[in-house]
């Protein structure tokens, strides 16, 4: 009536691995200034990680940076970023925008300029540039 099941052996797993690779695909915006917050964050997280242990350190990370557009309509002349921000947030919530960029990027070792100071048209340029460095 009762059915035994037999039970497998366990899986064991080599004793030493030599190296292990994790591929990390990121999208990404070229001039998109949470973008390259993250970037931050992921070199400090990986950084972090190879500190661990000699094993952690044997883990290698294969990063893929993939383009993309937050803003296929952004105008290819340029125009200041406070402006669009001010257009698409409301003058209030602009501000507040700005200074949350700003402080997230200080905290992060990163000091962004005044989003007054800084243009603001389509990123497809860049894309191509980088593409085309990355062919050479």
């Amino acid at each position: 009536m009762g059915r035994t099941l037999k039970s497998k052996p366990p899986i064991t797993p080599p004793a030493t691995i030599s190296t292990f690779k994790i591929r990390l695909d990121i999208t990404s915006d070229s001039t998109c200034p949470w973008c390259f917050i993250t970037k931050r964050r992921i070199t400090k997280a990986i950084e972090l990680f190879h500190s661990l242990s000699a094993e952690a350190r044997r883990v290698q990370f294969d990063i893929h940076w993939r383009p993309y557009q937050l803003d296929p309509m952004a105008p290819k002349e340029p125009i200041p970023k406070s402006k669009l921000y001010t257009r698409k947030f409301g003058p209030e919530k602009a501000i507040f925008v700005r200074e949350r960029v700003m402080a997230a990027g200080r905290l992060e070792g990163i000091e962004f300029l005044n989003a007054d100071d800084c243009l603001y048209c389509s990123t497809l340029n860049s894309h191509r540039l980088i593409r085309y460095a990355r062919m050479k």
